[in-house]
């Protein structure tokens, strides 16, 4: 097991699809300076640092966890933006954008998230050159 110590870390819902192929995503267009870790939701290392930042069991949106903070929703896609290659980090300059309006876009890609995804693959195996990537 890899300790969570001083990591930046992506806490994600391993149980959807959508939310995994985002994981293969971010890994497969970060920065060559990038060094993001992921870990699930309801895994012991998430169970821990969910415990840890006193963070709802009820929330159940990616949440990115950075020098002792946490964020949910647009704001951690906002921080995780900041970890990947053109032109996707352009997404941190989003951040001027009113929370309310980011947080109901979240939430309406989150609603449709099966429709959005169109894939016919249920399953979402992660690049073997990424696992040590993988906190369990």
């Amino acid at each position: 097991m890899i300790s969570e110590e001083n990591k930046d870390i992506v806490l994600f819902d391993s149980d959807c699809i959508f939310c995994s192929k985002a994981v293969s995503f971010i890994l497969n267009n970060e920065n060559k300076s990038s060094k993001l870790f992921f870990a699930s939701l309801n895994s012991e290392i998430g169970l821990k640092l969910r415990k840890k930042y006193q963070i709802s069991i009820n929330i159940d949106s990616l949440i990115f966890i950075n020098n002792e903070k946490y964020f949910i929703k647009s704001d951690a896609v906002i921080q995780i933006s900041k970890y990947l290659k053109l032109p996707y980090s352009l997404l941190k300059y989003t951040n001027w954008i009113s929370i309310f309006v980011r947080d109901n876009i979240y939430d309406f890609i989150a609603k449709n998230r099966k429709k959005l995804l169109k894939s016919s693959n249920e399953s979402c195996e992660f690049d073997v050159k990424h696992r040590n990537r993988i906190l369990e």
